[in-house]
């Protein structure tokens, strides 16, 4: 329907210009109505591409996975790689998420909606260099749980679970 309208719109204008414009105009009105049908026509194949090129899988609450990190995945630009997930949280939960790998050293970050770091962590306080963090979510949404390798590695073979308390009551 948008299509047709949009064509329709542009009969009238083609119209309207061949009626009032000289013979001299009409190059740069060919060159403006050939961009306009091209933008038209290519840009909700863009926004359709850009959607399913990054698509992190979804977490659940208290379910371990295990994963390979490896060149596949997204650089970081300091020499290792990273992998994406993404979970949807509740206001004022808490949730914990810890990482562990034997091949690699592993790093943690929950990336909040608008794409800052809400918290990260390398090492945890075990004295492993697996990562652990707990944090409490500020608004409900759905935030990005990003694992990734400490320096210049592929990475390896990891286990990662994230487990939550229930939200807490306000007085």
């Amino acid at each position: 329907m948008l299509f047709l309208y949009s064509h329709l719109c542009l009969m009238r204008s083609l119209n309207f210009f061949v009626l009032n414009r000289p013979a001299a105009c009409w190059h740069k009105f060919i060159l403006s109505l050939a961009s306009a049908v091209l933008a038209s026509t290519f840009a909700p194949v863009a926004v359709e591409a850009r959607s399913q090129l990054y698509k992190p899988p979804a977490l659940q609450f208290n379910r371990s996975i295990s994963d390979q990190l490896s060149n596949r995945d997204i650089p970081t630009g300091q020499g290792g790689f990273a992998r994406d997930y993404v979970i949807t949280c509740k206001a004022r939960e808490q949730i914990t998420i810890t990482v562990t790998s034997e091949t690699f050293d592993p790093m943690l970050a929950v990336i909040s909606p608008d794409g800052s770091t809400l918290a990260e962590n390398d090492d945890a306080e075990d004295g492993t260099t697996n990562a652990a963090l707990a944090v409490t979510i500020p608004q409900s949404d759905r935030y990005t749980i990003r694992v990734q390798n400490f320096g210049q590695t592929t990475g390896g073979s990891f286990q990662l679970q994230v487990t939550r308390s229930p939200a807490q009551q306000i007085p």
